[in-house]
């Protein structure tokens, strides 16, 4: 019975996919006969662990072609050198690296012993090496970049990983070919780095080199003390309460490669103890996800910022904005109010295209504002958003790996690069993004296109035109339109502070539009507004906008906050109610003065409804579709009048 209960164990964790398992060698190096048996069982922990292993082999885990990026990872688990603990860190991770296009090889390498091996402390690096010239090998095979086929180690895994990442000039191993052994980048999990007995493994250290190693034992696998400036790039993750390999590893190694120019990044856990794998259950940061972003950035990536280019590429700008991404011109900021100034360095609504062979796009910018709200995200309030259009004119959407830090980055990995594609990627709506830089393979290439000609339409609005509260950039509604009606837009929302005031109507007014939107009642909503007010504000409006174009439309809408009283909140309804009066009678009056091509959205055309809202005011996402839905049937219906 228990034969088969470890049986059904061991089925259980062999992952579902299809994977190809190859034997490192046809004659395995530095081998003596030997009665050795491997075996592998699964613990009631669900941890298959494999020892005696005499005959290395590999697991190879190939994405499909259409996701397949080029990079690849050989994965040694981790087990002290004792036994090899293959599943959550080798098989499993090696499925997460598919799901994102990474092909993944995770190797049983011979552990350590006198009893199968001439010389145990090369035989795992021997493994290592073979791995990787195998790998290299068959690369064209296995559609792999040879330039991309990185290594990663857990623990004792980790040891052997950073030992072939500083030894790998010395082959030990035939390699008649001269087949290059560097990896291209390491990833280390709370690894064995160092022999010295104050910090090391103990078990690690004595399987490998015995219990008395020389001095020189000690110090050529001591592997912070073999760090060069050619190591490889490293990310590196460990828990300082690990208690079965100290953190000092790490440290130590992080120092040495920083010493020596050699990139790295470095997670540390607060807590997390030894062994976790994928899963660190005390914290919400996940490694995988932070090495994928880090990984999209260690191709050999070509840079390049749009404020660079000699002619403007950033859509959704008023004229006069040279080198930023500012929405008034510089000379404005003594014309407007502080709270409208400051506002008007976010970046709603501006948008950079550009073509670019690549399935592969990396966005890094700095902002310089809070990254989120109580009631916005961070992907909304700085993140960006990229879409793409396809030959067909369809629209396209590309999802991408984020992390928000002092630099933010935006990783989008195997998109659908048909090659006639234009991407447009939208900026944050409420920072002020100080630089960005867009970086793909510098083989793909990147160009942008150069800012869209057509007279743009210009919104003035609230905080519901800057786009509070989509949860991206793409998803606010004047974004929405833009790609409906295939026009520009220029986004003017200030947050709080659209109250049509006159110099941001005169700057409006210098820009010849095909259409003029007023969004701005959500504003004049409370009891500070009279009816008088919003008359003298709109009059004020038409009579700038008409003085400059006598005939070109401008569009008033009502109050874009509601339009249900299902919102049970009775003196927010009465002040929509209130000013929707206001704004029904201005208008009528100046229909009434016989003023031609003005033309009013109402609240109940929008529809917004009690699933539409974050707070009663702002749309969610169902409420900014919705936005965009009632401007495009009203637009339409103002460019077919004229």
């Amino acid at each position: 019975m228990k034969n088969i209960v470890i049986v059904l164990m061991t089925m259980i964790s062999v992952p579902s996919m299809a994977q190809t398992t190859i034997d490192l060698y046809q004659e395995i190096p530095n081998s003596k006969i030997n009665q050795v048996d491997e075996k592998s069982v699964t613990g009631s922990d669900g941890i298959t662990r494999v020892s005696g292993v005499t005959v290395p082999k590999m697991t190879a885990y190939l994405p499909d072609k259409a996701k397949r990026n080029g990079q690849a990872v050989i994965i040694f688990p981790g087990g002290g050198y004792s036994i090899l603990a293959v599943s959550h860190e080798g098989h499993l991770v090696a499925e997460r690296l598919n799901e994102e296009g990474v092909a993944a090889f995770v190797v049983q390498y011979r552990l350590p012993s006198d009893l199968t091996m001439e010389d145990k402390s090369i035989g795992p690096l021997q493994d290592a090496q073979r791995a990787i010239q195998l790998v290299r090998e068959r690369a064209g095979e296995w559609g792999l970049a040879e330039d991309q086929i990185g290594i990663m180690g857990f623990s004792a895994g980790g040891h052997l990983a950073s030992t072939l990442g500083t030894h790998y000039e010395k082959a030990l191993i035939p390699n008649p070919k001269n087949i290059s052994l560097r990896p291209d980048f390491m990833v280390l999990g709370y690894p064995v780095i160092s022999l010295d007995p104050n910090i090391t493994h103990k078990g690690s250290r004595d399987r490998l080199v015995g219990e008395n190693p020389t001095s020189d034992q000690v110090t050529e696998y001591s592997n912070e003390e073999q760090v060069d400036k050619n190591t490889p790039p490293t990310f590196i993750f460990h828990a300082e309460d690990d208690g079965a390999v100290p953190i000092e590893n790490s440290v130590r190694f992080v120092d040495a490669l920083k010493e020596n120019d050699v990139p790295v990044e470095f997670l540390i856990y607060e807590k997390g103890g030894h062994g976790f794998g994928m899963n660190n259950s005390t914290s919400d940061r996940k490694w995988m996800d932070e090495f994928l972003v880090w990984l999209g950035q260690r191709t050999e990536i070509t840079w390049k910022n749009p404020l660079d280019e000699s002619v403007p590429v950033v859509n959704g700008q008023l004229p006069g904005i040279p080198d930023s991404f500012d929405r008034l011109p510089a000379n404005m900021k003594d014309d407007v109010r502080k709270p409208v100034w400051s506002l008007s360095k976010d970046n709603a609504g501006e948008y950079i295209e550009f073509t670019t062979e690549a399935t592969e796009v990396v966005v890094r910018y700095q902002v310089t504002k809070r990254l989120e709200m109580p009631h916005m995200p961070a992907t909304g309030v700085s993140g960006v958003d990229l879409y793409a259009k396809n030959g067909a004119g369809q629209w396209e959407w590309a999802p991408g790996r984020h992390r928000f830090q002092d630099t933010i980055t935006y990783t989008f990995s195997t998109l659908k690069n048909t090659g006639d594609q234009i991407f447009r990627l939208y900026l944050p709506l409420y920072n002020q993004v100080s630089w960005m830089e867009i970086g793909v393979r510098t083989t793909d290439g990147v160009s942008f296109v150069t800012r869209d000609k057509q007279k743009p339409i210009i919104v003035y609005g609230t905080s519901i035109a800057q786009g509070a509260c989509a949860s991206r950039p793409g998803l606010a509604w004047t974004s929405i339109l833009g790609r409906k009606l295939g026009m520009p837009i220029v986004n003017l929302g200030f947050s709080g502070n659209g109250r049509m005031e006159e110099p941001i109507i005169e700057v409006i007014g210098d820009v010849a539009a095909p259409l003029y939107v007023f969004d701005c009642l959500p504003n004049l909503s409370s009891d500070n507004y009279s009816e008088e007010d919003i008359r003298q504000k709109v009059t004020a409006a038409v009579t700038s906008i008409r003085t400059k174009h006598p005939g070109t439309p401008i569009l008033f809408v009502e109050n874009s906050s509601g339009g249900t009283d299902l919102v049970i909140d009775t003196s927010r309804n009465n002040q929509i109610r209130r000013t929707t009066a206001y704004m029904e009678k201005v208008f009528g009056e100046l229909l009434e003065q016989k003023i031609k091509n003005i033309y009013l959205l109402k609240t109940e055309d929008i529809g917004m409804g009690i699933n539409s809202t974050v707070d009663g005011s702002h749309p969610n996402d169902i409420g900014m579709m919705e936005h965009a839905v009632a401007y495009e049937k009203i637009i339409r219906k103002i460019f077919s009048d004229q």
